[in-house]
């Protein structure tokens, strides 16, 4: 099967590309291989499988996605992860590496955005451990997929007046948000820690706990200014948080 899978990535890659007059036939050719093989594709995702397995499905499944019309919302309908697969799917194993199975999850998951197709969009928040899962751990990915991620979200969510704020709000949950926020202190793949103990906070007004020392970087800084003035409220909370940072200096004013 991966032989075969792989094989056929390359050629809908070539006709995407290439010979756009097959684009029909190659829908008709992909649905089919949906509808007949989707109990394989399940077996090479699941948790049993090997890594290059996992890698050769999902490349399929994204240039699958790639062909548009209603093969993405058909193939989300249709695909079934349970939680234990998409966490093993999404969890970092070899960051350094451009075509780990993390890597690969996420372009399959933002190419169903791509083309900002607001059924397409629904039924993927319908599926609701998909789109979020890849947040989580996302300072330790290289800085090409956490731009793709952030490009992706800003031109075919944010800014795409037929996403509604219903749908936007889903998208960016708070906990979405908090692992957007770490983003300001991004390590990168070099400095992933094997093993780590995770932690989540579900409250928003400890979104702000998330960034380290924001008044030293101008960036930081300025989103705290921002979030403060939009939510006054959180101006109490966030002068407990600096309590512990503020300390007198001698200065002419102290001194008088």
């Amino acid at each position: 099967a991966i032989t075969v899978f792989s094989a056929t990535r390359i050629l809908l890659i070539k006709i995407l590309t290439q010979y756009p007059q097959y684009h029909t036939s190659t829908e008709e050719a992909c649905r089919y291989l949906i509808n007949s093989h989707l109990s394989v594709i399940h077996a090479m995702l699941s948790t049993q499988s090997n890594a290059k397995q996992q890698k050769v499905v999902l490349q399929l499944l994204a240039a699958i996605v790639s062909l548009g019309g209603n093969l993405p919302r058909e193939l989300l309908i249709h695909l079934s992860l349970s939680l234990e697969v998409v966490k093993s799917l999404v969890q970092h194993t070899k960051p350094t590496d451009d075509q780990n199975t993390r890597n690969c999850f996420i372009h399959f998951i933002m190419a169903f955005l791509i083309e900002g197709n607001i059924p397409i969009i629904r039924t993927l928040l319908d599926k609701r451990d998909l789109l979020s899962s890849i947040f989580p751990d996302l300072i330790y990915d290289s800085k090409d997929i956490v731009v793709l991620i952030l490009t992706t979200l800003k031109t075919y969510i944010l800014q795409n007046a037929n996403v509604s704020k219903t749908m936007k709000l889903q998208i960016f949950s708070t906990s979405v948000i908090q692992n957007l926020l770490c983003l300001y202190n991004w390590k990168g793949p070099n400095n992933w820690p094997k093993l780590k103990t995770q932690s989540s906070v579900t409250d928003s007004h400890f979104l702000l706990e998330k960034l380290d020392r924001p008044w030293e970087y101008e960036k930081p800084s300025n989103l705290v200014i921002k979030i403060i003035t939009a939510c006054p409220d959180l101006i109490k909370p966030q002068f407990t948080l600096l309590e512990s940072y503020i300390a007198p200096e001698v200065s002419l004013k102290w001194i008088a």
